[in-house]
């Protein structure tokens, strides 16, 4: 066991480029809430009613412009319901280089927590519901299920499935996240990090999420590969 808690070698003399590719996923970026415009539907001033004031041709006229507002404001709340999460805060995983990819395993199902440095702020809390963004692209809604803060050297082989990375393994997860740290100048095994556990409520991207299995098992692949170039001997 060397000193970082490692099973076998230490990371940043076993990967090089191949494990500085998987050390941009290691936060979660947050922004504020985004409220997006509706349009309001008023009610028209020239309601022309049947009377002894106006013609047949008046009130035919009244007639068709509410059957025309009345269809506008169907297609309106429709896409209301369709859109429900327009206003919810946006938050994206990893750097710009891993965005697509971790937002892809979230839509699969497959990754359902993560961790940021305890240094930051942390903005969410049970309950509350975040759209997932990749490249600016709302991908999915999600909702925390817990936060709270542990230990680097805490995390165990459940919270490290439950991320999703990689093979899902604890040896892929300390290898990543140590070397995103330590590149970011601030390693060490008892350092604190926010570690949030997250469910899916809805793929909003019906295209992305027909994409998903293809980064999914890219993922799974090039977790495994890793993994046995670090621990060779357990192969």
């Amino acid at each position: 066991m060397t000193p970082s808690g490692w099973p076998c070698q230490s990371p940043p003399m076993a990967i090089g480029a191949d494990l500085a590719l998987f050390a941009f996923r290691a936060f979660r970026c947050f922004t504020p809430p985004t409220l997006h415009a509706t349009g309001c539907l008023v009610q028209s001033q020239y309601e022309v009613l049947a009377s002894h004031d106006f013609g047949w041709k008046h009130a035919t006229m009244a007639a068709k412009r509410r059957q025309i507002t009345g269809t506008a404001e169907i297609e309106m709340n429709s896409q209301r319901d369709t859109e429900w999460w327009s206003d919810l805060p946006r938050t994206s995983f990893g750097s710009p280089e891993m965005e697509v990819r971790l937002a892809a395993l979230i839509v699969s199902g497959r990754k359902r927590a993560t961790v940021w440095d305890a240094a930051q702020d942390n903005p969410t809390k049970p309950g509350m519901r975040w759209i997932v963004t990749a490249g600016d692209r709302p991908v999915a809604v999600i909702e925390t299920v817990t936060v709270g803060q542990c230990s680097f050297s805490s995390i165990d082989k459940d919270f490290a499935f439950e991320e999703g990375e990689g093979d899902r393994s604890l040896v892929f997860w300390k290898a990543v996240h140590e070397t995103f740290f330590r590149n970011a100048g601030h390693f060490a095994p008892d350092m604190m990090l926010w570690c949030e556990t997250f469910r899916l409520i809805e793929a909003i991207d019906t295209a992305f999420a027909e994409a998903a299995s293809a980064h999914v098992l890219a993922e799974q692949v090039e977790g495994e590969a890793l993994v046995a170039g670090l621990c060779p001997q357990e192969r």
